[in-house]
């Protein structure tokens, strides 16, 4: 399913777009996605099908000290080449490029609220240390001995308190769940960045137009 495609992501080809996600990233963002022309996004449920953590430049990596980490420093050469994203697909955990995400229809920006740097280092390794570990297509976040995308997240970051409802019988956590929760006084995640792109191009939208278009995708 995860191959199946009828068309590249609207926001695929502005350079714009991709411009201005990379001006706003911060450490340990993650970024929701969804490209309405590929299968799998069509058959995940609300507007968003997949979430993706930005690490951050090596340089940054460095001053956090994670490099000190004799595991954690394998990836550094992958990293310092660009890979500096970190996400749970159909290949398992693994690295990608910022622009490897731009396939996509919709790219929504979250920041997470850390207690410290300490915190930030240690969900960083966390990451790193899941390199590897397959996919989880059975969507059960009650169990990680294989991660799906935002299972991977909340398994490395709890204190984030990522929201999780049970589907099929299952508790699993959905990215629409993030997103809303961003939206809402109190949540350790911050909606800092929303692009939509579509066949004549693409815009900035706001909370307000964010919370509708995911309470519309609901709807259906």
């Amino acid at each position: 399913m995860a191959r199946v495609s009828w068309r590249r992501g609207y926001l695929s080809s502005q350079n714009g777009a991709f411009v201005r996600m990379i001006s706003v990233l911060s450490p340990l963002d993650i970024i929701l996605v969804r490209n309405g022309g590929s299968l799998s996004s069509n058959n995940i449920p609300g507007l968003f099908s997949h979430a993706v953590v930005y690490l951050g430049p090596d340089r940054g990596l460095q001053r956090l000290g994670v490099w000190r980490d004799e595991a954690a420093n394998v990836h550094r050469v992958a990293i310092r080449g660009g890979k500096t994203m970190i996400e749970a697909d159909a290949r398992g955990v693994h690295l990608s490029t910022p622009a490897s995400i731009m396939n996509t229809d919709r790219l929504l920006v979250l920041r997470p609220e850390f207690a410290g740097r300490q915190c930030r280092l240690r969900t960083t390794l966390a990451l790193l240390e899941h390199l590897g570990t397959p996919f989880d297509f059975s969507f059960n976040s009650s169990e990680n001995t294989r991660l799906f995308c935002t299972e991977l997240i909340d398994h490395v970051a709890p204190e984030l308190g990522l929201p999780s409802r049970t589907f099929y019988g299952r508790p699993t956590i959905f990215p629409d769940h993030l997103a809303e929760a961003a939206t809402r006084p109190g949540s350790r995640l911050q909606a800092v960045l929303y692009l939509k792109g579509d066949s004549s191009g693409w815009r900035a939208a706001d909370s307000r137009e964010l919370r509708a278009d995911v309470a519309r995708a609901w709807s259906r």
